[in-house]
């Protein structure tokens, strides 16, 4: 049975990145360009692994994990990913 994966993101190119390396590797594979999209996505099917961005437009990808994990609970996997540029923060400090 084919796994399957949901990519939320708010930029195009990264979610066509990483969907199609995760087609490449045998995996069926959704997308959303945002938090409540998304979201509208994990209520609709159960996905073996979710991938987000943590900062996207309406939800970050913050409380986009807290509302899945309330419709999904704690059994499958979700990885937050971003590009934040980390030295900005390090210099504010």
């Amino acid at each position: 049975m084919m796994k399957h994966i949901l990519v939320i993101d708010d930029n195009e190119d990264v979610r066509k990145i990483i969907g199609y390396d995760l087609l490449k590797a045998g995996f069926a594979v959704d997308d959303a360009e945002d938090g409540t999209n998304g979201f509208a996505l994990a209520c609709q099917r159960t996905y073996d692994l979710i991938i987000i961005d943590w900062m996207m437009p309406d939800f970050n990808g913050i409380e986009t994990v807290r509302r899945i994990r309330k419709l999904i609970g704690e059994s499958k996997p979700i990885i937050i990913l971003t590009a934040y540029d980390w030295s900005d923060i390090e210099q504010e400090a």
